[in-house]
């Protein structure tokens, strides 16, 4: 068992309480033995950098959170302290008392809050308000006590990399998202709620653009077309079609213009073929279907769409097409789901399959002084025992841990899921299977004809709704252009009303 850290508080002759820990036998003090509260001011004036927030890891016996918060200019202090031995220590503190009473303060305290705090961060985008966001930690507890301080700064960091990510994406987006569905509203209005897909039995493929994609391809063009569903985000469309596969269903989700090409040289096929797409995914790509279905997320303005209302969103809303494929093909009904090109790796040093717009572009745009492995973001190399070195990238790892969550969430729901890796030469998937043959003939059929619901709107919103709405687009002027908080919320509010009253002159009344 692992043995409790020991610590005590000391008097000293001046009045001024210490704090010292034990190690190794040996008693260490946190602050100066002469003037502790001088020790408290040294750290402040060594981090402090205006005003914003600031994030303090260690409560010590206050002295250096002290100065933060005499200081008017420290927006908010957030303190983080692991110990509830250390906080019963010093918890009677006058010092604490005095810090307890400013509503700038908040104490984070123990295993289980801290635990609590870590998971919101990821999707506190208040925090993104603030000019600066500081992360500290006392440096004598680091050095102390390594493994318990420098450890929970590190996954502090994380989640704070993962609120900015995330928030970056959610700002870059913020306006394009309500111009595409403006501009597909339309065409929403003409479509399908996802509930009106039929329901099936047995088995189908989910196709994403992994370069596993082509060995999955060559198998299937010996196969009877009849013989297997297919499902296909958007970036395996193009790969499939030029070798004559038709999908079943395509899936797009992402807003930006690009998104485009992955259908260059197949459109006249696309017509007939159901679509599963996000009301908010690239207009031109919108109007390329003919049969749509739409899908609830959690962008506020969904809420106008009532018949996606009796969907959970939750279980629709993912950063990956892949992932969202994935829930479709198990909200269909099938139980053994195939996918092919998941590879989540470099394979070969190729990263996509050969006939996808992704492919071609990071070719196009490679040299032989900056080749497409520096046009990708952030590529890591990552150590796997069973295929060793891989090349990969951050982004790539999120998806796959995005799709890992939801298989695991899926097979707990329903035990006789099976998922299987076709073909793959890259990281081995959790709750998946490798599998290198495909059946002759996959076993599904119809079980279930769905009445067709028309997806259908309510212009009124509720003001949280219309809040949540601008959120976004404040972070929007905030991050991307860098505006004051004040003209942030301004500028959001009228781009909203604006794109608010074009969204209703295109309802045609009554409906």
């Amino acid at each position: 068992m692992k043995k409790a850290t020991e610590w005590k508080v000391e008097t000293l002759p001046d009045g001024q309480k210490n704090l010292a820990l034990l190690k190794r036998g040996k008693w260490h003090y946190l602050y100066s033995k002469n003037d502790p509260a001088e020790s408290g001011k040294r750290f402040y004036t060594s981090v402090y950098n205006g005003q914003g927030l600031y994030i303090i890891i260690g409560l010590g016996y206050y002295y250096h959170l002290l100065p933060f918060v005499h200081n008017d200019n420290s927006s908010r202090i957030i303190v983080i302290e692991p110990s509830k031995d250390l906080f019963d220590k010093v918890k009677y503190s006058h010092h604490y008392s005095n810090l307890e009473r400013s509503k700038r303060i908040q104490f984070i305290i123990g295993s289980e809050e801290i635990k609590d705090f870590i998971e919101r961060l990821r999707g506190d985008y208040e925090l993104l308000f603030y000019d600066r966001l500081n992360l500290l930690s006392y440096p004598i507890l680091d050095r102390l006590l390594p493994e318990t301080y420098s450890k929970l700064k590190d996954d502090i960091n994380r989640s704070l990399m993962d609120l900015l990510r995330d928030g970056l994406t959610i700002a870059r987006f913020a306006k394009r998202w309500l111009l595409n569905f403006k501009n597909n509203l339309e065409n929403i209005l003409d479509s399908y709620s996802l509930t009106s897909l039929k329901r099936f039995r047995g088995s189908c493929i989910v196709a994403a653009a992994g370069p596993s994609l082509d060995r999955v391809i060559d198998r299937l063009k010996t196969l009877d077309r009849t013989s297997y569903f297919i499902i296909a985000v958007d970036a395996a469309v193009r790969p499939l079609m030029l070798s004559g596969i038709m999908p079943d269903l395509i899936i797009s989700i992402d807003p930006q213009p690009f998104i485009r090409f992955h259908f260059f040289d197949v459109e006249k096929f696309l017509k007939k073929i159901p679509a599963i797409l996000n009301p908010m995914v690239y207009s031109a790509v919108f109007e390329l279907f003919d049969v749509r279905y739409t899908y609830p997320t959690r962008h506020p303005l969904f809420k106008m769409l009532k018949s996606l209302n009796t969907l959970d969103s939750k279980s629709f809303n993912y950063q990956s097409v892949s992932s969202l494929a994935v829930s479709v093909a198990n909200f269909l009904g099938f139980k053994s789901i195939y996918l092919a090109g998941f590879d989540y790796s470099y394979s070969g040093f190729r990263s996509y399959a050969i006939e996808s717009f992704y492919y071609r572009y990071i070719f196009i745009n490679s040299s032989r002084i900056n080749t497409f492995f520096t046009q990708d973001v952030g590529f890591v190399f990552k150590k796997v025992k069973e295929h060793g070195l891989k090349l990969t990238s951050e982004e790539l790892l999120n998806y796959k841990q995005e799709l890992e969550e939801l298989i695991a969430r899926l097979k707990n729901i329903e035990e006789d899921l099976k998922f299987y890796n076709l073909f793959s030469e890259g990281f081995e998937i959790d709750g998946t299977e490798r599998c290198n043959n495909l059946p002759e003939r996959f076993n599904y059929d119809c079980i279930k004809e769905a009445p067709k619901i028309k997806t259908d709107i309510d212009i009124n919103l509720k003001e949280e709704d219309e809040s949540l709405i601008i959120k976004p687009l404040v972070l929007y002027y905030r991050l991307i252009k860098g505006l004051k908080i004040e003209e942030a919320h301004k500028k959001a509010k009228k781009f909203w009303y604006y794109i608010f009253s074009l969204i209703k002159s295109k309802i045609k009344w009554p409906r």
